[in-house]
């Protein structure tokens, strides 16, 4: 039993100290932007410097975007799109472990 207890202590701990933040969100928004426009984009002249430009402005700007709520052990990351009175257009993200997971990406994209 202490054994478990032991486990989850340094789990708990762990997950703590590489719960990721903004300066981290910031660097990942940008590569992910990158690869959204070149899904988007496709392999051209055009898409590469639409990929250079979108990651740049995303990595500028998304510290100021983003909404973080932190859960100590793991944080949600909110990129609202059409301001706070619409909830239609947003990107949110797991921050988890020095990793960050896409749960919901504005319905634009899809299209």
């Amino acid at each position: 039993m202490r054994f478990l207890s032991l486990l989850l202590v340094i789990g708990v701990v762990v997950l703590a100290a590489l719960n990721p933040g903004m300066d981290d969100f910031e660097t990942f928004a940008a590569k992910h932007a990158k690869t959204e426009l070149e899904q988007k984009m496709g392999d051209s002249r055009m898409g590469d410097v639409a990929e250079e430009a979108g990651g740049d402005i995303v990595e500028r700007y998304a510290g100021k975007l983003a909404k973080r709520k932190n859960y100590v052990l793991f944080s949600i990351y909110t990129i609202d799109l059409d301001g706070p009175k619409q909830n239609k257009q947003h990107w949110r993200f797991l921050g988890i472990a020095d990793r960050f997971v896409e749960l919901e990406h504005p319905p634009m994209l899809d299209e």
